[in-house]
This record gives C-alpha cells, structure tokens and sequence, in this order.
C-alpha cells in the first residue's frame, strides 16, 4: 500500500472506531510462507497476516501472527456467506 493511502486507511479506522484485525498481501510466484522481509517489516503484531500464493494453478493462503519472538501459524478457515438482498 501506497504511504499516503496507508494513512489515510488508518486515519478512517480511528474516525470509525474500526480496528486493524488482518493485512492481506500475495506472493504469485512464492511459497505461502513469509519472507524474511515480511517478518523485518511487520509493525501490527495485533494482526493476522494473510499470504496467498499460487500452488498448481490453485489460490492457497495461509495466515500467521508475528511477535517480536516468533512468527506463529493461525489457523483459517474460509465460509461462504450468501445474502439475499431485497
């Protein structure tokens, strides 16, 4: 995410009393792990991390807390949810 656009996302959650619970990003070409750079860049360790990355033609994510300690796996699990509207 862009800096400006950063800011501005974290400025609406505290105007909306919203809180950052997740940060999503993908790796295309990469394993569902974190890279090293990842880890050394993470500055929410109230979050979760979730990481896609193309496994065989197929969308695999894994997600992940990371603590000044250890990076910890969380487990995940995806539900569908459908609504009718009107």
């Amino acid at each position: 995410m862009e800096p400006q656009g950063q800011i501005e996302a974290m400025l609406q959650l505290e105007r909306t009393g919203e809180e950052l619970v997740g940060i999503f990003h993908s790796h295309p070409a990469g394993p569902t792990a974190l890279s090293d750079t990842d880890v050394q860049e993470a500055r929410y360790p109230e979050c979760v991390y979730l990481v896609l990355s193309l496994d065989g033609g197929a969308w695999v994510g894994r997600a992940f807390r990371i603590g000044s300690e250890a990076v910890q796996p969380v487990s995940l699990v995806i539900r569908r949810v459908t609504s009718e509207l009107g």
